[in-house]
């Protein structure tokens, strides 16, 4: 078993356990993306974390208000921790650090750029939450809410969750047993 220490914004979660499955949302150049993440613990608890991820930044006091104050230097290497979290065979050319579409700071990697690495910029976060479950509400919790008006909200399993969910189920038979269910029809 492995050590984990899992973000939940200020706080997090630390435990000994198993990676069970991984994916995430990120298509193409897409900016801002999920990545979801399910643990098994020792206990035979599940751990499951939720990062909203971004490759974002901002003109410093712009109208955005979006952000925190980063060096371009301490950006860019942010930018490619996390290209190898989604691509171990990272390359230098496999994803930058994204300039907002509507405060339009300058673009860090052109060559005529006027930032250079001690410049600040205004960076996105990443929004991390975690939580720890019992093996048969691991569905219930991956699920996503949505209320679209007057009347009770709906749920939905995105594809995300489901391909976490059946990737981890395929190899854990205490999360397939937990999540089966049997219908009895007449």
């Amino acid at each position: 078993m492995t050590r984990y220490e899992i973000p939940d914004d200020y706080d997090g979660v630390v435990f000994e356990g198993t990676l069970m499955a991984r994916a995430h949302t990120r298509r193409g150049g897409q900016p801002r993306w999920t990545e979801l993440v399910l643990y098994r613990t020792e206990g035979d608890q599940y751990v499951i974390s939720k990062i909203g991820r971004s490759i974002v930044y901002h003109q410093p006091d712009s109208a955005c208000n979006t952000g925190v104050r980063t060096t371009v230097l301490a950006l860019c290497e942010r930018v490619e921790e996390l290209a190898k979290l989604i691509d171990p065979n990272f390359n230098d050319e496999a994803l930058y650090p994204e300039p907002c579409e509507k405060c339009r700071p300058p673009r860090i990697y052109d060559t005529d750029s006027p930032l250079d690495d001690n410049d600040v910029v205004d960076a996105e976060l990443d929004r991390p939450q975690a939580e720890v479950c019992a093996p048969a509400d691991v569905p219930e919790r991956l699920r996503l809410r949505r209320n679209d008006g007057p009347g009770p909200s709906t749920s939905f399993m995105s594809s995300v969750a489901t391909r976490v969910l059946a990737t981890a189920a395929a190899n854990d038979p205490l999360l397939r047993q937990a999540i089966r269910h049997i219908r009895q029809v007449s």
